[in-house]
């Protein structure tokens, strides 16, 4: 029997649970009929809230050791400095709340963090590296079960166009270069 505190005009219900009764979901229905509540409210709370405080899993805790695997690939590398600075600058705009509860971030907390690398104050190819900083991140942690969606996989990238430069150069291109070559070498 769940134990019921009243906070003011709210209740709280604990309810002591195991991992199998949250997948199954058999028990959320009586327990919302015992206390009054909901059951699509008491659904929602819970895909929200669960996995955080069950595990006991910061948005830091899975961001260090999202860093700690990625460590041994980009070893000696500038690439993880970046990594590194980026990803904790992303967690210091989040509210404390969502640091605690992770799967409260949100599609927009992320865009409001890559606003400030929109062209024309970056290049596109900043965006896409940074966004591609949070999606490693975020698809980790969901293969972690730490979080059910990854909240970038709404964001898209920037195409960017790059020119395809010949590999072998055809006869007319070949003579124009050495004409150049002629006459500007020194």
């Amino acid at each position: 029997m769940p134990k019921t505190k009243t906070n003011g005009p709210q209740s709280v219900v604990t309810i002591a649970m195991t991992t199998e009764d949250v997948k199954t979901g058999n028990w959320l229905l009586e327990t919302c009929k015992q206390n009054g509540i909901d059951p699509a409210a008491g659904m929602k709370f819970l895909t929200t809230h669960f996995r955080a405080t069950t595990r006991g899993r910061n948005f830091s805790a899975i961001r260090r050791d999202f860093l700690r695997e990625r460590a041994a690939d980009t070893a000696g590398h500038s690439q993880h400095r970046h990594l590194r600075t980026s990803l904790r600058d992303f967690t210091r705009t989040l509210s404390r709340e969502k640091v605690r509860a992770p799967e409260l971030i949100t599609e927009d907390d992320c865009r409001a963090w890559l606003a400030r690398w929109l062209p024309p104050h970056c290049e596109k190819k900043t965006w896409n590296e940074k966004l591609g900083y949070l999606h490693g991140l975020f698809l980790y942690a969901v293969r972690k079960d730490c979080i059910s969606r990854s909240p970038t996989s709404g964001i898209k990238r920037f195409r960017i166009r790059r020119t395809k430069v010949p590999a072998v150069l055809d006869p007319v291109a070949a003579q124009r270069l050495m004409a150049w070559l002629e006459t500007n070498a020194p």
